[in-house]
C-alpha cells in the first residue's frame, strides 16, 4: 500500500527493499488508495509522491489500453494512476466484481446492487450472464476494478 503521506515514504522504501531481495520469488506491485472505501476517488497523490515512487515505473506491466485498430499499449499499476488513465465513466464496462461480507452480504462493486445469501441462496446461480453497463463513474481505482474489460463508445 502506498500512502500519500510523506512521514511514511521511508518506511514503505524500507519494506520493499526488504522484499525485493526475494526476487522473482515474490509477485510485487504498488496499491493506491481511495478514502474510506470509496473506490471512484483516489487520495490526493502530489507529483512529488510520483517522483518519490518512481522505482515501481519500471515494474511489470499486465494493464492492456487497445485501440480499434488492434494497437496495445501495456501499463502497469504506477503508470495507470500516474498518468490519471483511471475515467472510465460512459465507457461500456463488463463488471462481474462481486464482494461478499461475512454476513452473506453480496455486494455488486459499482453499482449500488446488494443482495443477501440468506434470503437468496441462488443469487450467483440466477446470473444468466454478464452484459455491458455503462461506467456512472469519473474514476475506477479499485485495483481489481481495473482488471475488469472496459470499453470506450463511440460517442463517448
Amino acid at each position: 500500500m502506498l500512502h500519500y503521506n510523506e512521514k511514511l515514504w521511508q518506511k514503505t522504501h524500507d519494506f520493499v527493499d526488504q522484499l525485493e531481495k526475494y526476487g522473482d520469488r515474490i509477485n510485487i506491485h504498488p496499491h493506491f488508495l481511495y478514502p474510506d472505501g470509496d473506490v471512484h476517488k483516489l487520495e490526493n497523490y502530489s507529483e512529488r509522491f510520483y517522483k518519490e515512487f518512481e522505482r515501481f515505473k519500471d515494474y511489470p506491466d499486465y494493464f492492456t489500453f487497445e485501440d480499434k485498430l488492434g494497437n496495445k499499449k501495456m501499463y502497469n499499476d504506477y503508470n495507470i494512476f500516474e498518468n490519471e488513465f483511471t475515467n472510465f465513466k460512459n465507457w461500456d464496462c463488463w463488471n462481474n466484481n462481486y464482494e461478499i461480507s461475512y454476513t452473506g452480504v453480496v455486494h455488486r462493486v459499482c453499482f449500488e446492487e446488494r443482495k443477501d445469501l440468506l434470503t437468496n441462496p441462488f443469487f450467483f446461480r440466477d446470473i444468466g450472464r454478464v452484459c455491458a453497463v455503462s461506467c456512472p463513474h469519473t474514476s475506477c481505482n479499485c485495483d481489481g476494478l481495473l482488471k475488469i474489460f472496459k470499453e470506450k463508445k463511440q460517442n463517448a
